[in-house]
């Protein structure tokens, strides 16, 4: 762990040395140029420091229980996975472990960190579905990487909006409802969700 905090040093020390610089040469922008340049800055930092912990969690996790028939588990090498979090983006290897008896698989540090197969996290997943449930997808998105600084694109908005009301009928009568009142109030007489 040492060598991954002489890493995140130095890397914070040469982003203040290049944010120095860049506030130089934009002294004169407005606030919310500096706000951007800081929320990504920033969002490279805290992704560093998540890969680090990710990594550690993944050596030290012990090898799990076939949730079939409860032996354990076998590892069968390594896989990397990025997921984007609030925090930055987490790069990371975990063990893939397979059970040699009844041929179950698994990558247990995804299941124990609430992961999907989706490359987001379960929180940067909430705030798109919110904004989705608020705005039409284009303005939701383009909201979402104002607020985050993490680009979604309407269409893989709308893909994960439909993903999590497809067994939610009164989710998507809602959103529905209000995709109707935002074309009302944007002149829009379409009542099909705008993407």
């Amino acid at each position: 762990m040492a060598d991954e905090r002489r890493a995140f040093l130095d890397k914070a020390a040469q982003m203040y040395d290049e944010l120095v610089a860049w506030n130089w040469y934009h002294r004169t922008g407005p606030l919310a140029e500096l706000e951007q340049e800081l929320r990504q800055r920033r969002r490279q930092l805290t992704g560093l420091i998540l890969t680090h912990l990710l990594a550690e969690r993944s050596r030290s996790a012990p090898p799990p229980r076939c949730p079939q028939c409860r032996r354990p588990m076998t590892s069968e090498g390594w896989r990397t996975r990025s997921v984007e979090t609030l925090e930055g983006t987490a790069r990371f290897t975990r063990p893939y472990y397979t059970c040699r008896r009844c041929g179950q698989s698994s990558y247990a540090l995804d299941k124990s960190l609430g992961l999907t197969r989706a490359p987001w996290s379960a929180q940067v997943q909430a705030v798109a579905l919110a904004l989705a449930m608020m705005l039409p997808y284009v303005e939701a998105s383009e909201l979402f990487q104002a607020l985050t600084g993490i680009a979604l694109s309407r269409s893989a908005l709308h893909r994960l909006s439909n993903s999590h009301t497809r067994d939610d009928s009164a989710v998507a009568s809602q959103r529905r409802g209000r995709v109707r009142r935002c074309g009302a109030r944007h002149g829009s007489t379409s009542t099909v969700a705008k993407g």
